[in-house]
This record gives structure tokens, sequence and C-alpha cells, in this order.
């Protein structure tokens, strides 16, 4: 018989909830990785849900490798509230376009590089976090995925408007 822990079922709850905590401001869109729940009014991704697994994983020394395009651009399924370039470069000095569904993560296709550079996949993050903790933790996440074989991921982002160049 299987069993759920306890903190198993309070992350299922907390995202259960969270789904319907935004919904009237909120757009779900699928990409061939991973699906967005888009704030229009916040104007970044609440939760982002993609799948690695020991296939899905390149590296650079796998046939068919893609670089990193480095092409941020409006999501063209949400364009109106996705067309977010002007914002990032006001306040580059503190904030990095944070991925949420790291493009290492796509590095095996380039389709899939491309789409997790639509703003729909980015949230603000300190250059700090972005840079250092957060990479640690994309990183991890690949290797739980080669060793488990297959790791479903769920990124959330919260906070609060803020002039970004502020």
């Amino acid at each position: 018989m299987l069993t759920i822990s306890p903190i198993v079922q309070q992350v299922k709850l907390i995202f259960l909830l969270s789904s319907f905590a935004y919904s009237q401001d909120t757009i779900t869109i699928h990409h061939k990785r991973y699906t967005t729940t888009f704030d229009k009014v916040l104007l970044y991704p609440v939760k982002v849900y993609w799948v690695d697994s020991t296939e899905s994983i390149c590296n650079t020394k796998t046939p068919g490798h893609v670089k990193r395009t480095n092409d941020f651009k409006a999501d063209p399924k949400l364009a109106d509230y996705t067309d977010l370039k002007d914002d990032y470069k006001r306040g580059n000095e503190r904030y990095d376009r944070g991925h949420n569904m790291d493009a290492a993560d796509n590095a095996c296709d380039i389709d899939q590089m491309r789409e997790c550079f639509y703003f729909s996949n980015m949230t603000p993050q300190a250059k700090h976090l972005n840079e250092q903790t957060w990479k640690v933790l994309e990183d991890h996440t690949r290797k739980l995925a080669i060793s488990a074989r297959k790791v479903e991921i769920w990124c959330g982002s919260f906070g609060s408007i803020e002039n970004m160049a502020g």
C-alpha cells in the first residue's frame, strides 16, 4: 500500500489552493516542455510546471545539444501581458530575468529553448539569488532527474507589485 507523507500532502494542498487563489487574474499556457500560470496583474508566472528526466537532460557533449539563445521575448500566446523587455532593461541593475524552468533543461531542442525564454517563464530575481542560489537548485534538480530517472517540478513565485527600477 502506498502511503503519502504529511509533508507531501501539505505541499499538494498548498499547490491546489494556490491554483484557486489567483484564478481571476491568471491564464494557464501550455508549451512543449512546461505549463505556466501567468498573473496578468502582477505580470509574472505564479506557477510553472515541467518534468525533467534522463531523456530530457542534455549536456554539452550530447549530440543535438543546443546553445542558450538569450533571446528574451513576449510569449506569443499572451503577447499583450508578456511584452516586458523594457521593464527588465530599466531594472537591470537590481533584477535578473529569472527563469522558472531553466534554459539548461531545454538544451535538447531549439524550439523548447526558444519557448523557455518567453517572459511568461520569467520572474524578477535579485542577481545574487539568480546567479548563485537558484543556479545551485537548478543544477541539483537535473542531478535528481538523472539519478531518479524522472522528477516533476513545480516552481511558484509570489511578491508584490514594485517598480523594478525603484
